[in-house]
C-alpha cells in the first residue's frame, strides 16, 4: 500500500516485482516515471487517482494480468509503449482530458475488444492500437485531428466511427 503524501515514483522504481498484484496510487501521485511497474506480470488491478498527468514510457508495460485500467480526467498523454504488451487488457476506460495517445501505447494488447476515444483526444500517434487482435470496435469523437500512420495495424476492426474533424 502506498500511502498518501507520496508525490513521484521514480523510474523503474518497480520494474519486475513479480510478486505485486494489486496497486492503488493515491491522489498525492502527480508523477511516475518511466519503466516504473515495468514487467510486473503478476499485476492485475491497478487504481490510478486524480492528480496523475501523465502515463510515460513504458510505465506498464509487459504487465499481462491487467485486465482492465481506468485513465483519470487529469492524465492529459499516455506515453510511448505506456500498455505495450498487456496480454489480458480488455477494458480500457479514456476520460475526457486526455489529448493524446503515444507511440505504441496499446501495442499487442491483444484481449481489447472496444475502444471509445473521448471529445479531447487530437492525436493518436504510430502503433498506439497495433496488433491488438481482437479490437473490432472503434469510437473515434469529434476533435481528433490527428491518426499517424499504422495507429491500428493489424486490427480486425468491424466497426469504426470516425469524426468530421
Amino acid at each position: 500500500m502506498l500511502n498518501e503524501g507520496l508525490q513521484v515514483i521514480s523510474r523503474s522504481a518497480f520494474e519486475d516485482c513479480s510478486s505485486i498484484t494489486s496497486i492503488e496510487l493515491p491522489s498525492t501521485i502527480t508523477e511516475i516515471g518511466e519503466w516504473a511497474f515495468h514487467n510486473c506480470r503478476s499485476l492485475k488491478d491497478v487504481v490510478l487517482n486524480e492528480g496523475l498527468k501523465v502515463i510515460p514510457f513504458g510505465a506498464f508495460q509487459g504487465c499481462q494480468s491487467i485486465t482492465s485500467i481506468e485513465l483519470p480526467s487529469t492524465i492529459t498523454e499516455i506515453g510511448e509503449r505506456a500498455f505495450w504488451h498487456c496480454d489480458s487488457l480488455k477494458d480500457v476506460v479514456l476520460n475526457k482530458g486526455l489529448q493524446v495517445i503515444g507511440e505504441g501505447a496499446f501495442h499487442d494488447c491483444i484481449s481489447m475488444i472496444r475502444i471509445k476515444l473521448p471529445s479531447t483526444i487530437t492525436e493518436i500517434r504510430k502503433l498506439a492500437f497495433c496488433c491488438c487482435l481482437s479490437l473490432k470496435d472503434v469510437v473515434l469523437n469529434e476533435g481528433l485531428m490527428v491518426i499517424h500512420n499504422e495507429a491500428f495495424m493489424d486490427c480486425p476492426i468491424t466497426s469504426i466511427e470516425l469524426p468530421s474533424t
